[in-house]
C-alpha cells in the first residue's frame, strides 16, 4: 500500500500512521484537519473537558439550485483508544446529541467498535433524529492517507515534525533556527508532504540564514536551495494576482538582501518583516520577493523589467500564507512597496 509516484526512498504506508505514537490532542488535531481539508464551513475545534458532546463542530453544506443551498450542522467526537471502544463511553455523547439536536454525530475511532457497541449503535441509529456515522480506525487511516503532509507532519515523516515544533519556536519566541539545522533540514526534508506554511518557513529561514556573517555560521554560503526551489516553483505556479493590495498600508521593515544559485540560474532576494493594516486588523510576519538575473544591480536605477516570485508568511497560529508568481517589474513592485511604508501606533 505505497502512495503512487513517490520514489522508493520517500514510500509512505499504513505503518507509518501510528495512531500509539500521537497524544490525545494530536489525534484531535489531525481529525480537526481532516475535517476542514474536506470542505466543512465553519469548522471549529472546541478544545476543552466541557465540550457538550463534540470535540469539532462544523456546517456540511449541500448545493440545491432550485430551493438555495441547505446547511447541516454536524458534531465529531475524536476517539483515541488502543483497544475497542466500549458502549459506556458513546451513551453521554449520544444524550448530548439528543439534547443538541446536530443533523449528523460523526466518532472518529483511533481503533474500532466491540461488537456490543456495534450490536447498540444499529438498534438506536433509526430512533433518533440525526444520523450516526462511525470512523473506525483502518477507514480513518485511508482517509489520512491521501493527505500525505499530515502523515509527515504528525509522525514525524521526513522530518517535518522538527519542522514544525522550529516554527512555533519562531512563533512563540521569535528565534531563528541555526545554520547546521538548516542544512540538515534541507537535506532531508520530503518538500512534497510540507504545507504551504512549512514550506516557505523552511525556504524564509534559509534566504535569513544567507545574510549571516558571523563566524558561528561558517558554511552558510552552501545552502543548497534547489529541492525546496523546485516545489516552491511547482506551487507558485501561474499564480499572479497581487497579494499585496492597494487598500493594505505596509509596513517593511529589516531587509535582508542576498542571493542564491537555483538550476545553475542566480536569484537575487529581499526578504524583510512585514505589518500589514487592513481596516483596524495587524498582520505581521515575513515577506519576500526573489527575481532571477542581474535585475538586483543598481538596486536604485533599475528601471527595466524582471520577473520573480514574491510571498507572504504571517506570525500567527495558523501561520497563513500567500504566494504569487510575478510576471513582470518585480523590482518596481518593491519600490512601490517601500513608499508604502508607514509608522504603527497601538
Amino acid at each position: 500500500k505505497e502512495l503512487r509516484g513517490i520514489r522508493s526512498s520517500e514510500m509512505i504506508n499504513f505503518e507509518n500512521i501510528d495512531f500509539d505514537s500521537i497524544d490525545h490532542k494530536q489525534f484531535e488535531g489531525i481529525c480537526f484537519e481532516l475535517i476542514w481539508r474536506n470542505d466543512f464551513k465553519n469548522v471549529e475545534w472546541r478544545g476543552s473537558t466541557d465540550d457538550q458532546g463534540r470535540d469539532i463542530e462544523a456546517i456540511h453544506e449541500i448545493e440545491n439550485p432550485i430551493t438555495g443551498n441547505i446547511y447541516e450542522k454536524w458534531h465529531f467526537e475524536c476517539k483515541k483508544y488502543t483497544k475497542a471502544v466500549p458502549k459506556t463511553d458513546l451513551i453521554d455523547k449520544i444524550a448530548w446529541a439528543d439534547a443538541n439536536k446536530p443533523d449528523a454525530l460523526v466518532f472518529l475511532l483511533s481503533s474500532h467498535l466491540s461488537n456490543q457497541t456495534k450490536d447498540w449503535l444499529s438498534k438506536i441509529d433509526n430512533q433518533k433524529s440525526y444520523k450516526i456515522y462511525v470512523i473506525e480506525g483502518t477507514q480513518l487511516k485511508k482517509l489520512i492517507f491521501k493527505l500525505p503532509d499530515l502523515i509527515g507532519r504528525y509522525f514525524n515523516i521526513g522530518g517535518l515534525g522538527f519542522l514544525k515544533s522550529l516554527m512555533n519556536n519562531w512563533l512563540l519566541y521569535n528565534s531563528e533556527p541555526s545554520t547546521g539545522t538548516l542544512k540538515n533540514l534541507l537535506k532531508s526534508v520530503e518538500f512534497e508532504y510540507a504545507s504551504d506554511s512549512e514550506l516557505l518557513y523552511l525556504l524564509s529561514a534559509s534566504l535569513i540564514a544567507k545574510n549571516r556573517i558571523f563566524e558561528s555560521d561558517e558554511g552558510v554560503q552552501n545552502l543548497n536551495f534547489d529541492m525546496v526551489m523546485k516545489e516552491f516553483s511547482k506551487r507558485v505556479g501561474n499564480k499572479s494576482k497581487k497579494i499585496i493590495t492597494n487598500d493594505e498600508q505596509v509596513s517593511i521593515t529589516g531587509i535582508t538582501e542576498h542571493h542564491f544559485y537555483y538550476r545553475n540560474k542566480e536569484y537575487y532576494f529581499c526578504i524583510s518583516n512585514f505589518m500589514i493594516l487592513n481596516g483596524d486588523n495587524f498582520h505581521s510576519g515575513l515577506h519576500c520577493v526573489m527575481g532571477d538575473g542581474e535585475w538586483w544591480s543598481g538596486f536604485k536605477n533599475v528601471e527595466f523589467a524582471d520577473t520573480g516570485f514574491e510571498f507572504l508568511l504571517f506570525e500567527n497560529s495558523n501561520f497563513e500564507t500567500r504566494m504569487r508568481k510575478i510576471k513582470s517589474e518585480a523590482m518596481n513592485y518593491l519600490r512601490e512597496l517601500e513608499k508604502k511604508k508607514i509608522s504603527f501606533t497601538k
